[in-house]
């Protein structure tokens, strides 16, 4: 089965010449709800051949194109790559690689029902800053009138991948209501669509679901939409009812429902981290050259939230790719370096027998890993600091129990004087 970042394949310049764009008074809603324009920092996540992105560069903000499918990113490259407020991402929506707390909107144009969820909440909350908000945008045609119930007929018995449009998104609204930290701000916009017959079938073919010619049932799938066309175009145009959705508002909190705790040493932590280092063997046999114990649970005597923090070490980033491509196979998927040069971070759903733990990939020039090493063997060498440290931590957790940039900031004060102390800062 294709990945979704491959569904578009061959299909970008059918997506460039038959996507419709989006309803006028939606972008003026939104330039009026978030005060676009220059200053303004904007992710676009799934940015495609960048139809939403246009729109959002014409405010002047300074928008950041997230796009995995290197055939799509290419066309919005072209079309925008002289505009100095465009900056083009090659990532996936879950692993941006993009600054934290750094942009004042979020928006996902036809895009969000592509996207593992709870990872693309994960990173949106990483990314926006106080009081930033999330804008999830459909073109949705109108399933009421006549014309798009017989296409939906046409593409259900020729399309098996067709699973509604959108993505199927309007069976799945109870995914994008819980998204958002409470019920988002709803809004329809009338987006007539008026097609001849070569831009309809375009557009049909820019779909993911479509089928390709080449296919043994293209032929009557073309013939289908031909008869269709004829039956509904009016002196040889279609016109097609559509509406533009926004669904806005702040994402969920990923600790809303997660209580940040600080737990005494635990001395099975180091064998936990053991178990962790067996399985990621094979790792060693891809360039992986050390795999470190870092973070509070390397640290004997130190309270820490139970989470072993792991520093894979390669030689360089030449061996990045095919260290990625065994995580993967053991699990890991990689999540950029969330806006930290020098680390690359890794997540997994589940590995059953495992403690929950951090994984990150690290050259070994890396001074993020030279910073975690010399933290750790800091922290070993001076019990009183280290015991300063857990009782800080303890206190943070305590004032700050579902709110972990909160709990960050405050341990951080303390992680940033013993860095000054090691001249790993200025």
């Amino acid at each position: 089965m294709l990945e979704s970042t491959q569904k578009f394949n061959g299909r970008a310049e059918a997506y460039r010449q038959a996507r419709p764009g989006y309803a006028p008074a939606l972008l003026a809603w939104l330039n009026v709800k978030y005060a676009l324009g220059p200053g303004k920092m904007i992710a676009d996540i799934g940015s495609g051949t960048g139809i939403f992105t246009q729109d959002l560069l014409s405010t002047g903000a300074t928008v950041y194109a997230v796009e995995p499918n290197p055939q799509m990113r290419a066309v919005a490259e072209d079309q925008f790559r002289h505009m100095p407020n465009f900056i083009s991402i090659p990532r996936p929506a879950e692993a941006t690689s993009l600054p934290e707390h750094a942009f004042d909107l979020i928006t996902a144009a036809q895009a969000f029902h592509w996207f593992d969820p709870q990872r693309f909440n994960n990173e949106a909350d990483r990314l926006l800053k106080p009081g930033g908000e999330v804008a999830l945008i459909w073109n949705m045609k109108d399933e009421s009138t006549p014309f798009v119930q017989a296409y939906a007929a046409i593409l259900r018995k020729h399309c098996p991948a067709f699973k509604g449009f959108g993505g199927g998104i309007k069976e799945r609204l109870g995914e994008v209501e819980a998204f958002f930290a409470s019920a988002p701000e709803t809004l329809s916009f009338e987006n007539s669509l008026v097609d001849d017959r070569t831009k309809f079938l375009t557009g049909v073919a820019s779909s993911s679901y479509a089928l390709k010619p080449g296919d043994p049932y293209y032929p009557a799938f073309l013939q289908a939409l031909n008869v269709l066309f004829d039956r509904f175009a009016v002196d040889g145009l279609l016109t097609i009812a559509n509406q533009s959705l926004v669904f806005a508002g702040r994402p969920r909190n990923p600790y809303a429902d997660r209580l940040i705790e600080v737990d005494d040493y635990n001395p099975e932590w180091p064998r936990e981290f053991e178990k962790i280092r067996f399985y990621l063997q094979p790792i060693l046999a891809v360039g992986v050259t050390a795999i470190e114990h870092v973070g509070s649970t390397s640290v004997p005597g130190l309270a820490a939230k139970a989470i072993i923090d792991l520093d894979l070490v390669i030689p360089s980033m030449q061996v990045f790719e095919s260290v990625t491509k065994t995580l993967s196979e053991l699990g890991y998927h990689h999540d950029g370096n969330k806006g930290v040069p020098g680390r690359e971070s890794f997540s997994y759903k589940a590995l059953p027998g495992l403690m929950q733990h951090h994984l990150y990939v690290c050259p070994k020039d890396s001074p993020e890993l030279n910073r975690h090493l010399q933290f750790r063997e800091y922290l070993r060498a001076h019990p009183l600091e280290s015991a300063a440290y857990g009782e800080l931590k303890r206190q943070a957790a305590a004032r700050h129990p579902h709110d972990i940039d909160a709990y960050l900031n405050e341990k951080g004060i303390l992680i940033s004087k013993i860095y000054r102390k090691l001249g790993l800062v200025g």
